[in-house]
């Protein structure tokens, strides 16, 4: 997306779009002002970071204006909470995890799906959906990691 820099308005009204619809949150849009912040952003992923951001501001404009969290809700969904980001090389590209931290990350982000969600795995409210997730391959990795 960094080098695609004019395909974030197109991308982010569709995004929204789609989200409005799922979320039940009609007549939110995007001004002149979020799109350049938006625009302006060095994205450390892909598209989906993108979609991401969208999303919760949508689900958080329940009465009000549309506000974007760009680099705290990008982070909290790639890195957790309490974490940092990783360190970036001279380009600026993210350090290579080691794949014990990888691992690490990957478990913690499933504990914190199951804390949000109490527990619950299948259905609207559970931690596949927020995951995005089959909740058979959930319950399958909570099994293999001993969370349950």
């Amino acid at each position: 997306m960094r080098e695609r820099k004019d395909d974030i308005p197109l991308l982010a009204a569709h995004f929204l779009k789609v989200a409005c619809r799922r979320f039940f949150r009609p007549g939110l849009q995007l001004e002149a002002g979020q799109l350049r912040q938006l625009q302006d952003y060095h994205w450390p992923g892909n598209v989906r970071e993108l979609q991401y951001v969208i999303e919760r501001a949508a689900i958080a404009a329940r009465t009000g204006p549309l506000r974007l969290d760009i680099s705290g809700a990008v982070q909290s969904r790639v890195y957790g909470e309490s974490q940092p980001p990783p360190a970036a090389d001279s380009q600026g590209e993210p350090d290579v995890l080691p794949d014990e931290e990888m691992s690490r990350r990957v478990r913690d982000n499933m504990v914190a799906a199951l804390k949000r969600c109490g527990g619950r795995i299948y259905g609207p409210g559970g931690a596949a959906a927020l995951l995005r997730i089959k909740p058979s391959t959930l319950s399958t990795r909570v099994k293999k990691l001993g969370l349950k």
